[in-house]
C-alpha cells in the first residue's frame, strides 16, 4: 500500500484517537480508493477516523497506536507517506524513513460496524448536558454509580448520574432517547476531550455499542452497561418546603469554599429562613460567608442543614437559569433527607444533594 497526505492532518487525527482510546491500542490502517481509515481498538472505545489523502495503491497494516504517533509527532511539518513494509508499516517525511514492525493483538477480531438509524443532538446541548451530570458520578471505577445512565423520560433522552450521596439529572427536550443503558464515565469525558466542540453530535445503537459520531472527525463506539440502574425516581421525599434565590451569588460562594482547600473543601452551613439563605462555611484555610435574599419562599421556620461544599457547588453548576429553587422534605431537621436543588426557569434539570447533617 501506499498513499500521501499532509503531516498535521494525520497528527490531528491520531491526537483525537488517542484521547479517545490511549496510546496503547492495536490500529489498523487501511488504504483505498476513498482514502486512509484509521480503526483504534482500546480496552474501553473503539474510534475509526477516515483522513482524505493521495492513494497510490491500496492495503492495510496493522500496527500499535503510541509508535505511530510518537514517529509522526517527531517529523516536520510537510507531506507524509505511508507504505507497506511485509511485515509492517514505512512512515517517510522530510528526509526520514521509519519502520514500525507489524502488530498482531487483534488475532483475526472481526470489530463491530457502527449501523442502524442515526440520531442528531446539537454539540453545545450535548457538551453541556453531560458537563452538567458528569461530576455527580462516582469517581472509583464503580461499575454502577461510575457511569452516566442514558434514560428517557416522556420519550425523551435524559441523562442521570449518581455516586449514592448526590443525584444530577438533565432532560434533553425534543432529543428522542436513543435506548435505555450506562455508559462510563470515564470514556465520556474522553469522548468530549476528543470531539472537542463539534457542532453537531450523532448517536446509535448498534452491536452492543453505542456510537458517537461527528462529521468530518470520526466514529467512537463505546460499549453499553444494559445492567439495571437503581431506581432513582423513588429517592426523592415529597416537597414541603421551598425557597427560590439567585444562582449566581450562591454558586459563587461555594466555588470560593472549594477554592480556598480543594483537598479537603469545607462544609457549607445554610440557614434558611422567610428573609433568606444565610451561607456560613469555616476551615483553617479561612472562612466565607454571605446572605441571599429569597425571593419565593414557602418555609414555616428557619432550617439550617450542612452540605459539602463540592456537592453543592457542582449542583449549582448543573442547572442552566439566573435562578435556584431549593425544595425541603417534610420536617428536615429529623433525619437526614435529599434536598433538591432545581433550575427555577427550566424544570428539566435538577440535582438531590444528602445534607451532611442538621443544625
Amino acid at each position: 500500500m501506499k498513499a500521501t497526505l499532509e503531516r498535521h492532518r494525520l497528527n490531528s487525527t491520531l491526537r483525537r484517537i488517542s484521547a479517545a482510546v490511549g496510546t496503547a491500542a492495536p490500529t489498523i490502517v487501511t488504504v483505498s480508493e476513498e482514502g486512509i481509515d484509521l480503526e483504534s481498538f482500546g480496552r474501553e472505545a473503539i474510534m475509526y477516523c477516515r483522513l482524505d489523502a493521495s492513494v497510490e495503491d491500496p492495503g492495510a497494516a496493522e500496527v500499535m497506536l503510541r509508535q505511530v504517533v510518537s514517529v509522526v509527532k517527531s517529523l516536520p511539518n510537510g507531506k507524509v507517506d505511508l507504505e507497506s513494509d511485509n511485515p509492517g508499516l514505512v512512515i517517510s517525511g522530510g528526509g526520514t524513513r521509519v519502520v514500525i514492525a507489524e502488530s498482531d493483538e487483534l488475532c483475526g477480531f472481526v470489530p463491530p460496524e457502527p449501523a442502524g438509524h442515526l440520531d442528531a443532538i446539537d454539540g453545545e446541548l450535548l457538551r453541556s448536558s453531560l458537563g452538567g451530570v458528569l461530576p455527580a458520578a462516582a469517581t472509583d471505577n464503580h461499575p454502577i454509580f461510575g457511569s452516566v445512565r442514558f434514560d428517557k423520560s416522556e420519550g425523551n433522552l435524559r441523562l442521570v448520574a449518581s455516586d449514592t450521596f448526590r443525584l444530577a439529572v438533565r432532560d434533553l427536550p425534543d432529543v428522542a432517547s436513543p435506548g435505555v443503558f450506562s455508559v462510563s464515565a470515564r470514556v465520556l469525558k474522553r469522548m468530549l476531550r476528543s470531539f472537542g466542540k463539534a457542532s453537531e453530535y450523532r448517536i446509535r445503537i448498534a452491536d452492543g455499542h453505542v456510537w458517537f459520531s461527528v462529521d468530518g472527525i470520526g466514529e467512537m463506539g463505546v460499549v453499553c452497561d444494559w445492567s439495571e440502574f437503581p431506581r432513582y425516581r423513588g429517592w426523592a421525599p415529597p416537597w414541603e418546603a421551598r425557597i427560590v434565590c439567585e444562582r449566581g451569588p450562591l454558586r459563587d460562594l461555594a466555588t470560593r469554599v472549594v477554592a480556598l482547600d480543594r483537598k479537603s473543601p469545607a462544609p457549607v452551613k445554610l440557614s434558611f429562613s422567610p428573609g433568606g439563605i444565610e451561607f456560613t462555611a469555616k476551615s483553617p484555610a479561612g472562612m466565607v460567608s454571605g446572605f441571599l435574599d429569597a425571593e419565593d419562599v414557602a418555609l414555616a421556620g428557619e432550617v439550617t442543614l450542612r452540605f459539602n461544599s463540592l456537592f453543592l457547588s457542582d449542583a449549582l453548576s448543573n442547572l442552566i437559569s439566573d435562578k435556584t429553587e431549593i425544595c425541603l422534605a417534610e420536617d428536615p431537621l429529623a433525619r437526614p433527607k435529599p434536598v433538591r436543588i432545581g433550575d427555577g426557569r427550566h424544570s428539566e434539570v435538577w440535582n438531590l444533594v444528602m445534607p451532611m447533617r442538621a443544625g
